[in-house]
């Protein structure tokens, strides 16, 4: 009880949302290095396009080689982040091409856009119409969506559109795999990635509106041989970590943080 009052009183919000995480997850467990992503029906749920590669774009690469069947549901249009040169209805264009591009490389079987405006207040219906379509339509065993942790807010939204749509009816969906981009997670799954880290950095490399205004490339593949060398050992180079939950779990990990 003194700890609980004294987490809400003054502890930072980073901090009590990370701790709020660990009681819903229990992931204090250690991660397991062991499973392999394999064939299915497999959706990818990307904010943004971009987050698709820098998230889980080894392990959808894997899936793909795999034989499953992958499709990308970009729920923002990217206007907030591109460079000065472009309007926004040309770099909303440019960044659906290059989600085509980097889709290509990475062995995409289908891409969704749903075109929400980024950090959106007045999207909520609209986008739970258009990802309840997407479900319908595509029918994924496995959904990989950004970490309810993460700090970025459409990244946030996009998570909170997916529990809402899951919290009414599963479907046909097994797991769903929280993946991390702006913020790292604590994962009870690592994917080696090695074979396909060149794949990866090729996909990320696709995306010259965003490469061309920060390190992206660097920190996620930074953050991918931290991965390998922390979760995996001197076997491997580079590796991705996921929180995979049911997705009853999943939607009572996002309420609760």
């Amino acid at each position: 009880m003194v700890f609980r009052r004294w987490r809400t009183e003054f502890l930072p919000g980073r901090i009590r949302s990370h701790l709020r995480f660990v009681e819903a997850t229990g992931s204090d467990r250690r991660a397991d290095s062991g499973w392999t992503p394999g064939s299915g029906r497999i959706l990818v749920l990307a904010p943004h396009s971009d987050d698709e590669v820098l998230g889980p774009g080894g392990t959808a690469a894997l899936h793909a080689l795999a034989g499953a069947e992958v499709c990308v549901g970009i729920v923002n249009d990217g206007q907030g982040g591109g460079p000065d040169d472009l309007d926004d209805g040309d770099l909303v264009l440019e960044r659906e091409k290059e989600a085509m591009d980097a889709g290509k490389i990475i062995g995409i079987a289908h891409h969704a856009f749903a075109k929400l405006p980024d950090r959106s207040t007045d999207s909520w219906e609209k986008g739970r119409s258009w990802l309840r379509s997407l479900l319908n339509s595509r029918q994924p065993e496995r959904i990989y969506a950004p970490s309810p942790f993460d700090e970025h807010a459409d990244h946030l939204f996009t998570s909170r559109l997916l529990a809402a749509e899951l919290e009414v009816d599963t479907g046909s969906v097994e797991e769903v795999c929280s993946y991390e981009v702006w913020t790292p997670l604590l994962p009870n799954r690592v994917i080696d990635i090695s074979a396909v880290a060149e794949t990866k950095r090729r996909a990320i490399r696709c995306y010259p509106t965003q490469t061309g205004r920060s390190n992206i490339e660097g920190a996620l593949m930074g953050l991918g041989a931290f991965r390998a060398h922390r979760h995996l050992g001197e076997s491997a180079t580079c590796a991705e970590a996921f929180f995979a939950a049911s997705p009853r779990d999943f939607v009572r990990i996002v309420n609760a943080v």
